[in-house]
Parts: C-alpha cells; structure tokens; sequence
C-alpha cells in the first residue's frame, strides 16, 4: 500500500545510508550561530504522506503493523528499534501508561532513555552515541600506537613474536625456508630477487660518481625485513653484476658500506646469519641514527 502512494524513482530506492551537514540543526550551549551538527538522515526516506515517525514509531514493531511492509521495516526506520529485546523490554513493559510519564525507570540506562524508546526522539541519541556509546574512549589509541604494536608489541607483534623466518638453514631444510619467507606475504625485493635490488645498485652507483666517489658511501636500510634487499645489493657490489670497469669498480667496493637499523631481534638475528652488519635501532627514534 505503501509503495503505490509513492512516485516510480522513490520506488526503486530500498535503502539509503547518509550523514548530512546541517548548518545550525542543534547547538549546544556556548557554540554561536552556524554551529554544525553531524545528523542522520538514513531513516529520512522512510517517511511520506501518512506514513510519519510520530505515528509508525511510537511503539515496537508490532504497535501499528500496517506501517511495515516487504521494502520498510520498523528495525531500520525507528531509531528507538535498539531498545526493544525480547520479553525483558518491551514498549508495553517500559513506556505503558502504568508506569507514569516518564516510563518504567528500570528501562533506562545510558542512551537509553524514556525520550529515545517511547517517544522515538532521534534527537535522544545521535549517530555518535550508537557508535561509541558503549566504548571506553579512554581505551582508544592512536594508528600509529596500533600499527607499532601490530608489528613490534609484546603480545602480538608480527615480528617481535619470533615466529618470522625460519632462522636454521641446512641443505635438507633450505627449501621449507624458501617457502616459509612467502608463507604470509612478499615483497618486490624477495618475490624478484635478485633483479629489483639490481636497479637499487645501478642507482647507488651513479649517487656515489655523483658525489665524486665520496669514501666511505654509506647506505642505511630502516627495516630490512629478510634482508633479502640488502643482501642482493652487496652481492650485486662485491661480483660487479651491473658492469662496471674494473678500477672503477675496486673504488666503488671499497667505499660502500651497507648497514640494516631493525628494531625487532628475530627479524635482526636472520640478517646477522646472512651475513648482513645490523645495529638495533628505531627509524622513528632520532637517537638510533648515532650508530650508523
């Protein structure tokens, strides 16, 4: 019944989720003209004509049944339909006339008040209340803080764990090695190895001429993972695979040194087994750069 009394665009719209601007829709106290408030309007299309919020929501879902049909129901139109479950609260429990005006004060806690669930007040509780309300924001930290400790923390730090990479290389075991390197992801250095450190020893060669062959050229990796990319690139230096002339070449071996700054111990000890010169440290730290 619903859907004949609407136009053919309206009827194609099932469901729509926005979060408009509105300038001025509420201030609170000490905010001056043009304050701006964050509004959802997702339930906005639910309402036309006959149909409003004051008549379909007042209630639960089956106080007036003739509002909800196969496109509409009354979970995504009413912003009290959080309030509702089960037998322990129900409208008739919490919001029937027995309980008095402001409802059954058991009903009620945090967002959930006697204005949100029986009077269907959108303005109760707005989409931050339903989003953070039941969070401690005291518990919230920042992306940097998560990404560290999802990399390096005590509890479940990817590679402060120590299960990165199998350290103990033997002929027999050289292969399952191989294939535990790529067992959770790859990168270019590893997955084209040795060619994509080629191109990084072809660009350190031409800095280094540019520099007038500076002695010593140093090279500092920050998180050198593997140490595939490190490893190849010396390899690169030490069998001259880019061509170099020959005396050129001697200089340029003699002047690069090639350090790793890693912060976590496995991922340090497989380097040091490889042969790569590691020294510990931090890159988002200043103090770690004295070593190297």
């Amino acid at each position: 019944a619903r859907m004949a009394q609407m136009g053919p665009c309206a009827r194609g719209v099932l469901a729509v989720a926005l979060l408009a601007v509105l300038p001025g829709a509420a201030q609170n106290a000490g905010e001056g003209p043009g304050a701006e408030e964050l509004r959802d309007i997702s339930s906005d299309i639910c309402w036309h004509g006959e149909w409003t919020k004051d008549r379909c929501c007042r209630g639960d879902a089956s106080t007036t049944p003739e509002c909800w049909d196969g496109t509409y129901s009354f979970g995504e139109c009413c912003p009290n339909a959080d309030c509702w479950e089960g037998d322990a609260f129900t409208y008739a429990k919490c919001c029937g006339p027995e309980n008095g005006p402001e409802g059954n004060a058991a009903c009620w806690l945090g967002v959930f008040t006697h204005q949100h669930c029986c009077l269907a007040n959108s303005t109760a509780q707005s989409w931050v209340d339903v989003m953070v309300g039941g969070v401690d924001t005291e518990q919230f930290y920042a992306m940097d803080d998560f990404y560290t400790d999802a990399q390096y923390g005590d509890d479940f730090g990817y590679y402060s764990t120590g299960n990165v990479l199998k350290t103990v290389v033997t002929p027999s075991k050289a292969s399952l090695q191989e294939t535990q390197q790529f067992a959770h992801f790859t990168t270019y250095p590893m997955a084209l190895s040795p060619h994509f450190a080629r191109v990084f020893c072809r660009l350190l060669f031409v800095m280094w001429a540019q520099l007038d062959e500076r002695t010593p050229f140093r090279v500092v990796e920050m998180g050198a993972g593997s140490g595939q990319l490190s490893y190849d690139i010396q390899q690169c230096v030490r069998l001259n695979e880019i061509g170099i002339d020959p005396p050129t070449w001697r200089r340029w071996h003699a002047a690069l040194e090639y350090t790793i700054m890693e912060r976590s111990p496995a991922l340090a000890k497989r380097q040091r087994e490889r042969g790569l010169r590691v020294v510990n440290g931090d890159a988002q730290s200043e103090k770690s750069c004295k070593p190297v």
